[in-house]
């Protein structure tokens, strides 16, 4: 009787201590949010996105100083309304994009203005993967991209079925990593980003050596 109150006391003090982790977790990140927000604020670039009193989209986001990021992938949806399905190659949507800017970006944008002298010798970009590889790849190439992430994702979800202790961490670690990775190609238009490939790298790598290690002697997990 002894041992199983013992027991029930332990299993009680363990859930106990995981609750008071996990809302201790909670309160600090809520403070951390708060601060960040707070912070934020006082700086008049960041306190732009919700100041501005502009009420056209167009406006608005030119007033948050995104105007260029919209005219960059403004310009690669028009590319890609001109070439569909196959896009116009790899590569290539610098050749193009000056000459589909919208006609706002070239007066109210000073960097547009800037890129649009003849003295000007950059070569433009869309500074977003997807926009990119649909305007170079059309409906096609930019479908296969999508199920290529998609394929990326289903991997990671299967890490969850690794019989060791630290799957559930490689899970969530990769979901993160993967949803970093959409949110970072929205401002990012290359494939050679280090940051991209990295962590799936080293994921894909401990999940490998923990799947060799459970096929050669499952007993030991």
């Amino acid at each position: 009787m002894e041992k199983t109150a013992y027991f029930k006391y332990r299993s009680k003090n363990k859930r106990v201590r995981a609750l008071t982790l996990r809302l201790g977790i909670i309160v600090v990140l809520t403070v951390f949010l708060g601060l960040s927000l707070q912070a934020l604020g006082r700086n008049s670039y960041f306190s732009k996105i919700w100041q501005s009193r502009k009420s056209n989209l167009v406006e608005y986001v030119i007033d948050i100083y995104a105007g260029p990021r919209l005219a960059y992938a403004w310009s690669g949806m028009e590319i890609f309304s001109q070439n569909p399905w196959t896009g116009v190659g790899l590569g290539a949507t610098g050749f193009y994009m000056y000459s589909n800017l919208p006609d706002w970006s070239k007066t109210f944008i000073p960097e547009i203005s800037t890129h649009l002298s003849p003295m000007n010798s950059n070569f433009p970009n869309t500074k977003n993967l997807f926009v990119r590889i649909i305007a170079e790849t059309g409906i096609l190439g930019f479908g296969a991209f999508l199920g290529f992430l998609f394929y990326v994702l289903a991997q990671i979800l299967t890490f969850g079925r690794i019989p060791v202790r630290e799957s559930r961490f490689l899970m969530v670690a990769g979901i993160f990593t993967w949803i970093v990775m959409i949110l970072f190609s929205f401002t990012q238009d290359s494939f050679a980003m280090p940051n991209t490939w990295i962590n799936l790298g080293m994921l894909l790598g401990v999940s490998s050596l923990e799947s060799k290690a459970v096929h050669k002697n499952p007993s030991s997990f």
